[in-house]
């Protein structure tokens, strides 16, 4: 079924994640964005190559699991670009980032429902 932002992840996929979460979109070079419900939030996610069997490179998380919440990080997964230099807006907690960087919380925006 699709979303208007988001679509289900196909549950055929042996990336276990991927069943907990939703297909965003394709990049230009052919990885993918998905947003993965952990235990405490949604997460975004780029996968390292067009191979979502191979994990991700890049993650975010969107503290809280109730559907605004869900609906900021889609809508920041659609708008990110997904390049190495950019970061989605709105998220709380960097996991994954650019080379070199440690896992950091944002302090410069505030979501606001």
């Amino acid at each position: 079924m699709t979303y208007p932002i988001i679509e289900r992840a196909p549950l055929d996929l042996e990336w276990s994640a991927a069943e907990l979460g939703y297909f965003v979109k394709d990049l230009p070079d052919g990885r993918k964005i998905y947003i993965l419900q952990q235990i405490f939030n949604w997460r975004i996610v780029r996968t390292c190559n067009a191979d979502p069997l191979h994990g991700w490179d890049r993650a975010y998380c969107y503290f809280g699991l109730d559907w605004d919440v869900l609906l900021v990080a889609a809508v920041d997964a659609r708008n990110w670009d997904g390049a190495d230099d950019t970061e989605p807006m709105a998220w709380d907690k960097r996991v994954l980032g650019p080379e070199g960087t440690r896992p950091a919380f944002n302090t410069h925006t505030e979501v606001t429902a």
